[in-house]
Formats: structure tokens, C-alpha cells, sequence
């Protein structure tokens, strides 16, 4: 056996862990779409595939693509695609995607559960239906790259017509609002925050520094999203948001 189909071990209910051996040179897409697969490994004299750093997923050495993963992955640095349906049903409490990430491709996260997604500012294309029926518990995505037209304008919503996330609010850096709502549409996202906002007022400015000054000095004003003050995405609160909230009132008054 030399290759491995399409949804080869899609499905599977009493299937744990799996072996890529060394013989192996060609995987299908989504082969651990909605199984019971919790440890993946690639054999080391594999030449084509591999499962670096104990990342419980296989990736294309060639191309730096993870081509299938399971509720264990952990994306390791490195990796350059987000491949086809790659994370397909993934269930997961949280998931990083590394600054290495370039591309994510069409449904690699489709029908995933996730508490919250961060899309760094190193990816340059998203393609149609990447994040497609994704529940996300957190009710929040972020996304770091100021230029909306990396994504496809279906990449939230099936290319077949607009699916609502319902609930959820997608936080967009400083002065790009209304370029996202123009490339992706309010049909998907009824809610588009900028990250800096904290007070939600529609503007970023001195007021939200104080705010989120005040908010580290453990003084958080009873109005304040600790979403929109992350200016990072690293999930901490600190000097560090406040120096990328200033540098983007300095930015805008230009």
C-alpha cells in the first residue's frame, strides 16, 4: 500500500491512534474527518510526510502543508498551508495558528467547534468555505491582517449563499472596519468590531488607553472588552497592547 483515499478513516468510531509508515507517498484529503483518531504518527523514514514535534497531525514536507489533523493537533511553527479540509470537524477547545501559516485552503476548518480562532497577520490567502459552520463558543474571532482582501468573500459563508454567524462578532484591526464589511459583507458578520476599541464607541483613541491602562492596574471599568484590548492576539493583556493601541491613534491622525 502506497496511498491513502480520499475520507479513508473519516467516520471511524473504535479507531484511536494511527501509523503513516514509511512506504507511504500519497493522502487523500479529510482521512480524519469525524473519527475517534487522537494520536498521529508519520514514520521518520517516511520521505514525504511527516509528524514533527509530536504534533498529532501529518504534513507534506515538501510543501509545509498539513493535509489532515484530529482534536490533538497542535499546529507546529513551520507550517506554511493550512491544507483542504485538513481540520475538517475539528473539536477543540483552542487552537494557535502560527505566524509561518500562509495560506489556509478551502473547508479546512468546516464544521469545526472551537472556543475561540486568532488568523495571524502572516496569512495571505483564505479560500471559500475555510471557516464555514465553525461554532465558535467564545462568540469572537480575530483577525491581524489589516488587508481584507485575503480572504475570499466566501470564506466565512458557502459559496452556495451567505451563512449568518449567528452571534458572533469579528474583530478587525484599527481603521479597517469598513473595508472587511465591504469584502466580506454584513450578510456573515452582522457584528465588526476594531480591535482598540475597547469601549465599543465606533473610535480608537486616548480614551481606550486609559482604559485599558486602568484595566492592568486591576481597575477594569465596567465597560470594557478584554477582546478588543488583546491588540496581539497572544490572549494577554498588557504593555505591549498599549504600545500597538498608540502607535494606531498616531497612525490615524497622519
Amino acid at each position: 500500500v502506497e496511498e491513502l483515499g480520499d475520507y479513508a478513516f473519516s467516520y471511524t468510531k473504535k479507531l484511536n491512534s494511527v501509523f503513516i509508515p514509511e512506504n507511504i507517498r500519497h493522502i487523500g484529503k479529510a482521512i480524519f474527518m469525524y473519527s475517534t483518531v487522537t494520536s498521529i504518527v508519520v514514520s521518520e523514514n517516511n520521505n514525504w510526510y511527516d509528524s514533527r514535534n509530536g504534533c498529532n497531525a501529518i504534513i507534506e514536507a515538501a510543501t509545509n502543508t498539513l493535509i489532515a489533523g484530529c482534536n490533538e493537533t497542535i499546529i507546529p511553527d513551520g507550517v506554511a498551508v493550512i491544507g483542504d479540509n485538513a481540520l475538517h470537524g475539528l473539536n477543540k477547545r483552542n487552537i494557535t495558528i502560527p505566524e509561518s501559516v500562509r495560506r489556509i485552503e478551502k473547508e479546512a476548518f468546516t464544521y469545526a467547534t472551537l472556543n475561540t480562532i486568532t488568523i495571524p497577520k502572516s496569512v495571505m490567502s483564505i479560500e471559500a468555505n475555510a471557516f464555514y459552520y465553525m461554532n465558535i463558543t467564545s462568540k469572537n474571532i480575530k483577525v491581524l491582517n489589516p488587508q481584507p482582501s485575503v480572504f475570499d468573500r466566501f470564506a466565512f459563508g458557502s459559496s452556495h449563499g451567505f451563512y449568518y454567524l449567528n452571534g458572533i462578532c469579528l474583530y478587525v484591526p484599527p481603521g479597517c472596519k469598513t473595508a472587511y464589511e465591504t469584502v466580506i459583507g454584513r450578510e456573515v458578520f452582522r457584528k465588526i468590531m476594531e480591535m482598540g476599541d475597547v469601549n465599543g464607541d465606533g473610535t480608537v483613541n486616548i480614551t481606550d488607553v486609559i482604559l485599558t491602562v486602568n484595566h492592568i492596574l486591576g481597575n477594569t471599568p465596567d465597560k470594557f472588552d478584554k477582546v478588543a484590548a488583546d491588540m496581539n492576539g497572544d490572549d494577554v493583556i498588557n504593555i505591549s497592547d498599549i504600545t500597538q493601541m498608540v502607535q494606531a491613534i498616531l497612525e490615524s491622525t497622519y
